[in-house]
């Protein structure tokens, strides 16, 4: 990689005194621990990744893969960091000044969250025989209500040919 000096751990590099003057990152947790214990760095709340030509640090495990991947994506190019990413299927990139957290959840209805879990069940048993009416039933729906909702954005509906009963396919236009 290019002549980046990286480590992810702010207090190592603040400690070794090599973050003095520079802006630096860690997770939202310890913030205040950092710029208290080093108030000669420059501690910026609230993002994934910061840092200059020669030292980056991140805000914890997760923000230190997306540094990762923006540092692949710098030297080798997007498809580079696209490939990179599927291998632990995370996302291919997310800004380092993108918000730790997110505050007010999108929240989710019922049956999306129904949805959500029959998806993860249908992921744990690929291998075994399912009809509409038993997925609707594991569901807790009605079949005609389970495939009205398999209709509905934004939910995406599983890859044709998953299906033994062709009901919840899309209506012809």
């Amino acid at each position: 990689m290019s002549d980046y000096f990286y480590l992810f751990r702010g207090f190592v590099l603040a400690a070794a005194g090599l973050l003095n003057g520079r802006r630096a990152t860690t997770h939202w947790r310890y913030t205040a621990a950092l710029q208290s214990r080093f108030p000669q760095i420059q501690v910026v709340e609230d993002v994934l990744y910061v840092g200059d030509a020669l030292l980056m640090t991140s805000a914890g495990s997760a923000a230190g893969i997306d540094l990762c991947l923006h540092l692949v994506r710098e030297d080798f190019g997007s498809e580079a960091a696209n490939v990179v990413a599927r291998r632990p299927v995370v996302s291919p990139h997310r800004d380092g000044g993108q918000a730790q957290q997110v505050l007010r959840p999108v929240a989710r209805s019922r049956e999306s969250l129904r949805l959500g879990q029959l998806f993860d069940y249908l992921h744990q048993h690929l291998a075994a025989s399912h009809t509409v009416a038993s997925l609707a039933q594991r569901a807790g729906m009605g079949t005609r209500t389970f495939c009205a909702a398999l209709r509905r954005p934004p939910v995406k509906r599983p890859p044709a040919g998953c299906w033994r009963n062709d009901c919840c396919a899309p209506a012809s236009t």
